[in-house]
């Protein structure tokens, strides 16, 4: 990820954004750090906010300085060198998705609120509109890539997500990679035991398909704990999370489809759902290739 972009909205949702980019950016390094605040008008009413402010700056001055204050307390001296501060006007979601594709991010780091005040950007939003890919921070989270999983389907969009997840692992120590992939079973089966046989059939195919998926991917000699498990489509989501829980992850990842399908990927697939549902773990929302539209 050589190029960010984190949204902030003044509330004490920033301080658990900046904290944990600050924490992650150290293993991916970027290139650059765009930090985004969007006000409705740099003009408009812009005594009354200064008085309501106790300033006589610029308002854009002012809530780059309020950036500023924020990202100080958590990014080393090195990323701090790579910050820049933009002071966008209109609709924060707009104008996050257009600064996005202006400044050809490759990731947007939004946070997943529950209980803080301020409404925040709604992630569904993004894991349908966003030009490139996303870190879902919730607001309660640990600093740490202990355990990352990967959900796989063993597709292209699956191959990236992977890709991404053992460049970030591999500069963790002692961290562990698990490739998650929930496998249909026939519902054709009669009684118990051809359930059985159908099940035994259908693992076996899941194991040929991830030991083909991981030949293909540079895992830089890293250890890759598989998790093939029956269920379906309705149930995705759940088993991922549900699974995520029980091996204690750090670290979700997944694969988004490019736009050609992102109908049918925001309506009916998994991901839309974990979002609902996972409300403590971050959520990395992989794609495949970047595909800047307004």
């Amino acid at each position: 990820m050589k190029r960010i972009i984190i949204g902030f909205d003044l509330t004490e949702m920033d301080d658990v954004l900046a904290g944990y980019l600050a924490f992650i950016g150290n293993y991916w390094q970027p290139e650059v750090i765009y930090c985004l605040y969007v006000t409705d008008s740099l003009t408009e009413n812009r005594e009354e906010k200064q008085k309501v402010w106790d300033t006589n700056l610029p308002v854009d001055e002012y809530l780059k300085g309020k950036m500023q204050g924020i990202t100080g307390q958590y990014f080393s001296a090195t990323l701090q060198k790579r910050i820049e501060y933009i002071v966008g006007e209109g609709e924060p979601h707009d104008e996050m998705l257009h600064w996005a594709v202006v400044k050809e991010t490759d990731l947007i780091v939004i946070g997943r609120k529950l209980t803080l005040q301020g409404s925040g950007m709604m992630p569904q939003q993004f894991a349908f509109h966003s030009p490139c890919s996303v870190l879902l921070v919730p607001e309660i989270v640990e600093k740490n890539l202990d355990t990352v999983l990967v959900n796989s389907d063993f597709s292209v969009y699956s191959r990236k997500a992977m890709e991404t997840a053992v460049d970030l692992v591999e500069k963790v120590p002692y961290a562990s990679l698990y490739c998650q992939s929930i496998f249909d079973v026939p519902a054709s089966w009669l009684d118990e035991q051809d359930y059985k046989e159908s099940l035994a059939d259908a693992r076996r195919e899941a194991e040929i398909q991830y030991e083909k998926f991981i030949l293909e991917i540079d895992t830089k000699t890293l250890a890759i704990t598989p998790l093939l498990a029956p269920g379906n489509e309705d149930e995705d989501f759940l088993r991922t999370y549900e699974n995520a829980k029980d091996i204690e992850a750090s670290l979700i990842v997944v694969g988004a489809k490019g736009r050609s399908f992102i109908t049918r990927f925001f309506d009916q697939s998994f991901t839309k759902q974990l979002i609902e549902e996972n409300n403590r773990i971050p959520l990395l929302i992989i794609r495949h290739q970047a595909g800047y539209f307004q």
